[in-house]
């Protein structure tokens, strides 16, 4: 007799009791698995015990208006890069940050960009282009206002032109929007 001949009558009983058992075990069996999945691939990143396991405890953080203590906490309690979620770290570590982000970093953007688009049209800003060759083309069209070239040989023009509305910015505030105290608006 073969296995799937002596499985038969059970999988006839299953289907015939509990029909919606035998249509949830594959369902189960997915979500079994790329939990098991999620867990080992970030295995060695240290964390909250449930962060390995499921994002309940992050959004429960989350409606309790707790989540800047949290994340705190948790870089100060497992290190400057630890894990937050079945999928997710947090990196605490500007040097890492930049490692991360850096010039031909293996690394690539996750979905977690697409939540910091700025244009209410949903493209994407240089910060949240997942794609790499389309940043570095987008990047490369700005990088000239960053270089610190331009106008001519002079390389404190930038530091000039900011400074420069950084002061309308203050003169604003304090013309238009600062009281003298005692004063009632």
């Amino acid at each position: 007799m073969t296995l799937l001949s002596e499985a038969l009558p059970y999988l006839q009983y299953a289907r015939d009791a509990h029909p919606y058992l035998l249509l949830s075990a594959p369902l189960l069996l997915y979500v079994l698995i790329s939990n098991v999945q999620s867990y080992l691939k970030l295995r060695h990143f240290n964390g909250p015990f449930w962060s390995h396991l499921t994002y309940f405890w992050f959004v429960s953080k989350v409606f309790r208006a707790k989540m800047l203590t949290t994340l705190q906490e948790l870089s100060d309690n497992y290190g400057p890069v630890c894990r937050i979620g079945p999928n997710d770290l947090l990196v605490g570590d500007f040097d890492e940050v930049v490692r991360i982000n850096g010039v031909r970093s293996p690394y690539v953007k996750s979905d977690w960009y697409t939540t910091i688009r700025f244009d209410v049209d949903g493209g994407d800003s240089v910060v949240s282009i997942m794609d790499t060759a389309e940043h570095d083309v987008r990047k490369a069209k700005l990088i000239k206002g960053y270089d610190g070239r331009g106008r001519g040989q002079d390389k404190g023009w930038m530091d000039r032109v900011v400074d420069g509305q950084l002061g309308e910015l203050v003169k604003l505030l304090r013309e238009r929007y600062l009281c003298e105290s005692g004063e009632e608006d």
